[in-house]
């Protein structure tokens, strides 16, 4: 509003022609639900987040259509997600692609190419015309940046220029002698410049109508308090000067846009017409406090608006009444019958009201207090049924999630005995069967035997019942995949194989279920952090500050850690340097060398009391030490430690060659970019494409490549070789690592070296204190062969949690950096960009963690002596089940947590974006802990 002059000027100068709205929307506030609320009159649900990339057509009654369908000639320029939305509705369409949010002008310049020319032209009837330079700049450079700044200027002199051709063309018998102009957002930003969730300032937004029409009749007072409750009447001479600002649901918006241009209302909308919107058109507006509302001409005028008025509330609530009974008849979670019944009640008393009133109104003072309370009446049963679609679509089905539960605990189970089988599986060559540690042909049958038992019990309770009883084609789902959790489950956590011999069979049940601890006191106090974590999920306060939270654990056990090597007089260095890098990483985490600290070292504020070189060399100070220098020095450890490789793979010098290439293409990009941003040369525009857009690609590539050649190389070594398995997988791990770093760096930007040069120390330094629980290791009787990952593992889930929030990601939907999808690339395909995204979104906190699990278990392994390659998959097995435990842990907890509080005031801002974010990274890790199982362990175990 303080760089939109125009808005206030209107406000305050032309006050019969403009009206403000605090526009309020309903979470979730991304701009594909935002559109699709806006047309429909509906509340889209939560899961239509997933269609934020790739929008499809709606398919729902809406606006657009009905516009469409009646005749209304409609003509579209600016973001191509209205094309996507409404393929074939507009008479005329300029799209222009809306995804890359690096972009700031192009839609922008494509608007104002088509906008001014259309507004002289009679060939529409509806003009749509959608900027998206302000949300670009939020999202990139943030709400306080001097590009936002620019923006809202150019926008205000757009919105001038708008109303400067309106208005000449405003007078009777021309072209906009009846037009309406508005001016709105569909969402709100917070101060980083991202929406998605349920906050005051995403939520929020403004509407600014301005007609060219006179108004001539007020609108009555009492018929909307929304404006009392908002502001009040400017009484005083200082509030004169103050705009009347009213709230305004965007919910409404379709249904008043449909009444003001006389199309039907969408069938699926629950909103209200608003009174002050309709006024404004139809020529009534609300006066101040000193309007003579008793003058005959005003009271007439005001009934006759009141008729009007109340005529169209009537029908917005047949519609509404008709859509919610057809709803509940089709269907499977519609209201209850007692809800319906209050809401009948409800629309039942208005209309009678109404019908009764306006048979028996004989003078126009009765006929309008009549129409004022018809009109209250109608607004009682509007306002009833949407609070009773909000609370009602806001709840998910309770079977499923009760379900989904149950599922989440009983894999806990299974993965917790799979943990504790391979724990005690002994390292000589006994012969124990595959089939025994995971029975995967049994469990198929047993499941397929307990599904066909579940239908068939179904099916006679419903014979029996003689049909009283039915279910949903979901509910049916649910009950055979019931039947296969119970028989797969059932198979595995209480199968007994006859084919084992009686001894090995005791040793194993004998210790899957007991608590044989080790007695390692570090061990034992990771697992209870680790249970005390999963717990604090429940609280929305521990969610809040989960960073601190983990960098609490990692610190306390680091400090165990170091009282055991100051006992031992081993590793005391890295024990102590382990605790320091924590807090360093904790303060650049608070710091969040993100987007905020990037533009303060990238661009050249006007008016800082120093000099223009100083400046610059600050700038070229901080890149050097933050950005180059460390990404240099992640690339020369991995080249130093690939060159030492035991890994013998005939490609190995061509990925020795490729890896530095890489790097070095990393640098350039950025080097570029720091040159034009700086303005220390001008860089000719076909480098700079070629720059932008083709060595990323050419990164691309090249990364891919060399993870071919790695997994080939790795499969051709593991049977040829006669180098033990820890030493290849160790090697195979360090050059993997190094080569998905650099994509990973690519995509996090400026502030990923210097994450990654502290990180890899600190993982460094977690690594080598392993080393301090040798003499353990060494004492232990081949025949029980137990390491105790459990400290090391949760050490390390916890490092890779560490490093989502370090990376300055965050758990919600306004966090996720769109900006990193179109590194390389100008045009959107859902399939490139969801990579790229999943890549910068998880890749520092699975991706690479994951791949690292290798190096905890080569760092213990090699602590044992003459320990084979058998005994390294069976450690490497129990490790990446533990991790995947303690994933699994976390994700059931914050489910749990999302079921308790799906009513809680900050479900969409917090416990639905942490839940979602957790469930997909769940599957990735699972995906990937798979992937790693299968190769390194293949063709079997033993």
């Amino acid at each position: 509003m303080d760089r939109l002059q125009v808005m206030q000027r209107l406000i305050l100068e032309e006050s019969t022609r403009a009206r403000l709205f605090k526009f309020i929307a309903d979470p979730p506030t991304t701009s594909l639900q935002r559109l699709k609320g806006l047309t429909t009159g509906s509340l889209p649900t939560f899961i239509d987040v997933g269609n934020s990339f790739g929008a499809p057509a709606i398919v729902e009654d809406n606006i657009i259509s009905q516009l469409a369908n009646n005749g209304k000639r409609m003509k579209m320029m600016g973001d191509d997600t209205w094309l996507a939305l409404f393929p074939s509705q507009f008479h005329q369409a300029f799209p222009f692609p809306s995804f890359n949010v690096k972009d700031l002008h192009t839609v922008d310049n494509g608007v104002l190419e088509h906008l001014f020319p259309a507004l002289h032209e009679d060939d529409w009837d509806v003009l749509i015309g959608h900027f998206l330079g302000v949300d670009h700049a939020g999202h990139i450079f943030g709400v306080e940046s001097l590009q936002m700044v620019e923006k809202l200027d150019q926008y205000n002199k757009v919105v001038e220029d708008v109303i400067s051709t309106l208005q000449n063309e405003s007078a009777c018998g021309r072209l906009h002698d009846d037009t309406l102009l508005l001016v709105m957002g569909d969402h709100g930003q917070t101060l980083n410049g991202d929406h998605g969730g349920g906050t005051a300032e995403e939520v929020e937004t403004a509407l600014l109508a301005w007609t060219t029409r006179e108004q001539t009749h007020p609108l009555p007072d009492q018929c909307e308090p929304s404006s009392a409750n908002n502001v009040g009447f400017r009484s005083s001479q200082e509030e004169q000067n103050k705009p009347i600002i009213c709230d305004f649901q965007q919910l409404d918006f379709a249904v008043t846009l449909a009444a003001i241009l006389g199309v039907p209302f969408p069938f699926g909308s629950i909103g209200k017409v608003n009174p002050e919107l309709f006024g404004l058109v139809t020529g009534s507006l609300q006066p101040s406090k000193d309007t003579a509302l008793n003058s005959s001409e005003v009271d007439c005028s005001a009934a006759e608006w009141l008729k009007l008025y109340s005529s169209i509330l009537c029908l917005n609530c047949w519609q509404v009444n008709r859509y919610l009974q057809q709803y509940s008849k089709s269907s499977l979670n519609g209201f209850s019958i007692s809800d319906l019944d209050i809401l009948k009640n409800l629309y039942d008393d208005a209309r009678s009201f109404s019908n009764e009133q306006s048979t028996t109104a004989s003078s126009a003072r009765v006929t309008m207090s009549s129409l004022l309370d018809a009109v209250s009446r109608y607004t009682k049963y509007l306002d009833a049924a949407a609070a009773l679609a909000r609370f009602k679509w806001t709840r998910f089905n309770d079977e499923f999630m009760a379900f989904g539960i149950a599922v989440l605990f009983v894999s806990l189970l299974i993965q917790l005995k799979a943990v504790r089988i391979f724990s005690v599986i002994p390292p000589m060559p006994v012969k124990i069967e595959d089939s025994y540690i995971f029975p995967l042909k049994e469990m198929i049958k047993s499941g397929y035997n307990f599904a066909v038992l579940s239908a068939g019990i179904f099916v006679l309770v419903y014979v029996f019942s003689g049909g009283s009883i039915t279910v949903s084609a979901g509910q049916f789902v649910m009950i055979l995949t019931g039947g296969i959790v119970i028989g797969t489950s059932k198979t595995y956590l209480f199968r007994r194989n006859l084919q084992t011999s009686k001894k090995i069979y005791k040793i194993i049940m004998r210790n899957v279920w007991r608590e044989d601890l080790h007695s390692n006191f570090v061990g034992i106090l990771a697992i209870i952090f680790s249970c005390i974590h999963a717990c604090s999920l429940l609280s929305n306060s521990f969610i809040l500050r989960e960073q601190q939270v983990v960098t609490f654990f990692l610190v306390s056990l680091g400090i165990m850690d170091l009282r055991t090597a100051l006992q031992q007089n081993s590793k005391v260095l890295q024990a102590t340097w382990f605790l320091i890098l924590n807090f360093i990483l904790r303060i650049l985490s608070e710091a969040t060398l993100s987007k905020d600290m990037v533009l303060q070292s990238g661009d050249i504020k006007p008016g800082r009391p120093v000099s223009p070189y100083t400046s610059l060399l600050q700038q070229l100070s901080f890149s050097l030490l933050t950005v180059y220098a460390p990404l240099i020095l992640v690339g020369y450890a991995f080249m130093t430690k690939l060159s030492r490789s035991y890994f013998p793979t005939r490609h190995l010098k061509a990925i020795q060659h490729l890896l530095p290439v890489t790097y070095a293409a990393i640098c350039l990009y950025w080097l570029v970019e720091d040159l034009e941003n700086l303005q220390l040369k001008a860089v000719p525009e076909s480098i700079r494409l070629f720059v932008r857009l083709q060595i990323p690609r050419g990164i691309y590539l090249c990364i891919l490549l060399q993870i071919v050649l790695i997994l080939l190389d790795l499969k051709r070594t593991v049977t040829k070789s006669e180098v033990g398995l820890k030493r290849i997988f160790e090697d195979a791990s360090l050059a993997l690592l190094g080569v998905l770093n650099a994509v990973v760096l690519l995509l996090l930007g400026r502030q990923g070296p210097l994450v990654a040069v502290i990180s890899g120390l600190e993982a460094w330094c977690l690594l080598e204190k392993q080393s301090m629980y040798a003499p353990a290791c060494e004492s232990q009787r081949d025949d029980k062969a137990q390491i105790d990952y459990s400290s090391a593992t949760v050490q390390w889930n916890l490092f890779s949690i560490q490093l989502f929030f370090c990376t300055g990601h965050r758990f919600s939907f306004d966090g996720l950096r769109y900006a990193a999808a179109f590194v390389g690339f100008d045009h959107f395909n859902i399939y490139r960009q969801g990579i790229l995204l999943g890549l910068d979104t998880f890749g520092a906190s699975h991706l690479l963690p994951i791949i690292g699990l290798q190096l905890l278990v080569s760092r213990r392994h090699v602590l044992r002596r003459n320990a084979s390659d058998r005994f390294y998959k069976i450690q490497f097995s129990q490790t990446l089940l533990m991790f995947q435990l303690l994933c699994t842990v976390a994700a059931t907890f914050i489910t749990v947590c999302v079921a308790i509080q799906r009513r809680h005031l900050m479900v969409w801002g917090l416990f639905a974006p942490k839940f979602v974010f957790d469930a997909i990274g769940l599957l990735v890790t699972d995906f990937l802990l798979v992937l790693e199982f299968l190769y390194t362990t293949s063709p079997t175990l033993y």
